[in-house]
This record gives structure tokens, sequence and C-alpha cells, in this order.
């Protein structure tokens, strides 16, 4: 639960940080007089410049390395910042994106004039808006079910068609099964193995895009478990229990959320079939309830996915 709660908190700061400020444009605003008609001094009597900050969002707040001339007004989302004379950036501060700090020389005003009327439009995107149409990606996954595993895929999208292949290694073992010696002279003789799945495998879909940071692909697939046999006890070298394999299919839907431009989390269930198998995987399947679920049942894939 603690580990939970902190990739909880990371998720929610990350998701905060992908809010950022961006500056439309910048210039004099010479149709008005405000800052004429209305001005404000600096403690030496200068006037300063009127900043007229178009941006919607409440709350904002204003600052320069000069300070701001008074209290600052907001009209219907555009703030009237007054600010000193010479002054040559501007930092805007708000609730949910990183500040920014405007360097009036990147857009032809090195510094602002006295008396001066000047417009700043503000935008706020959104780190996270949409998934990239075109990508290869990396994931890194655990799998929960009838055959829990870790592994990684390996996949792309172009718009909507997915490809994606994977690998999983078994993280838990089958209940000890018991063969007979195939040796006559040992005939009758117990041997006891255990079996660790691995699957390798691939998938195709197709891919629907809802709002900015969410993707659900439903995807088809086929694969191969294959078994892995550790022997507990010493048996005669004539006896062949220690591999099988399944093939099967399986539908699964994948949804994926996007943190950053380049990094997202994923949750895929799934449910699969067994189409053929090896005729050591069904006798040790009759035994084991374990081993029958390596290759059908349900199972959910989680995942964080970097793309390129």
């Amino acid at each position: 639960m603690r580990r939970f709660s902190i990739f909880l908190f990371l998720l929610v700061c990350a998701y905060c940080q992908g809010q950022t400020l961006k500056v439309v444009k910048m210039e004099v605003s010479s149709s008005d007089i405000l800052a004429r008609t209305s001005p404000r001094y600096d403690l030496n009597g200068t006037p300063g410049a009127l900043i007229k900050v178009q941006l919607p969002q409440k709350g904002a707040t204003f600052s320069t390395p000069l300070g701001v001339l008074g209290d600052v007004k907001d009209d219907n989302g555009e703030y009237f910042v007054y600010v000193p004379e010479r002054s040559k950036q501007l930092t805007v501060k708000v609730s949910n994106a990183l500040p920014i700090t405007i360097m009036f020389g990147d857009y032809g005003i090195k510094t602002v004039k006295g008396k001066t009327d000047y417009v700043i439009q503000i935008i706020i995107e959104d780190g996270v808006s949409k998934f990239k149409k075109k990508n290869v990606y990396i994931e890194p996954q655990i799998q929960l079910g009838g055959m829990t595993a870790f592994g990684i895929s390996l996949g792309g999208y172009i718009n909507h068609l997915n490809v994606e292949a994977s690998y999983l290694m078994g993280l838990t073992e089958s209940e000890e099964v018991f063969w007979n010696s195939t040796n006559n002279a040992e005939s009758g003789t117990l041997t006891s193995y255990t079996y660790k799945p691995s699957f390798i495998g691939g998938k195709v879909g197709y891919a629907f895009y809802l709002g900015h940071p969410f993707r659900i692909t439903p995807q088809i697939g086929v694969g191969i478990v294959s078994l892995k046999g550790t022997e507990k006890q010493n048996s005669d070298k004539a006896l062949d229990a220690k591999n099988g394999y399944a093939l099967n299919a399986s539908a699964s839907v994948k949804i994926d959320y996007l943190i950053l431009p380049w990094l997202g989390v994923g949750v895929t269930p799934e449910y699969s079939v067994a189409l053929s198998q090896s005729d050591l995987y069904k006798r040790v399947a009759d035994v084991s309830s374990k081993v029958e679920g390596f290759a059908k049942g349900f199972n959910v894939r989680i995942g964080v996915h970097v793309t390129f």
C-alpha cells in the first residue's frame, strides 16, 4: 500500500508538471492609451509601462526583478500589470502549471518604456496532450492471473494500427508432478518435476484515441507457452519429461494513459484459449491446475511504456 501511494503521488506530480504556459505573442498595443491616461510611478517618480496579460486562468501572480507597481487587476481573463520602465522580463505563476519567465528581448522588445501599453497572450498547454500517431514503444510488464510473469513488449503504432511482440518469463512454478521411470530395471520408480512457463507471442490491434491522454486498443494475438521442467528427484536419463509447449490465441484490450509525451502507463486485460498442446503439456496440465491456467484463462498485464 505504501509503494502504491508513492507511485500515485509521483503520477499526480508528473501530470501537474505536464501543464505548461506558452506565450503566443508579445507586442506594443498601439491602440491602447491606458498607460498614459492612468499612469503609475516608481519610487523615483518615473512612469511605468502597462502590460496587459491575456491568460484564461484565475489567480495568476506576476513579478519582475524591479517589482510590480501597485495591485494587479484581473479584468475577465486580462490582467493589468504595471511594471517599472526598463524592465526586461516578467515571471508568471499559476496554480496548475509550471511558472514561466518571459524575456521581452525574445519578442524584439529590449526593455519596456514608460507610459506605453503592451499585450502578452498566454495559453496553458497540456504536456500530456496527445499520443504520437506514429511511434515505437518499449514496455516492461508484469502479468497477473493464470500465469504470473514478468517481461517486456515491443510495439508500434501507425495511426490506428498497432503491432506488438512480447516475451514473458513465468514467476511461479507448477505443483510437483510425479512420473514413472522408463528404465525397465527401475520400472515403477517415481520421479518428480516442477514446471515453469515462458511465453512469446504477437498481437495486432486497432486504436481509439479518447480525449487527450487515453488510448484504447482492442487486440487479438497468438503465442506459445513453453514449459521447462526442473527435476526434483534423481531419474533415469531415458525419462523425457522436461519440456512441453502449448499454442494459444488471445483477445485483449490495451488501455493506455499518457503521463508525458514520451511516458505512459497501461493495463491490458486479456483472455486466452489453448489451440493445441504437446503431449507432455497435456499430461502435465491434467494433473496440475496451474499449468492448465498458463495457456488459457484470464490475465491482466500492467506496464510502463516509453515511446520513441
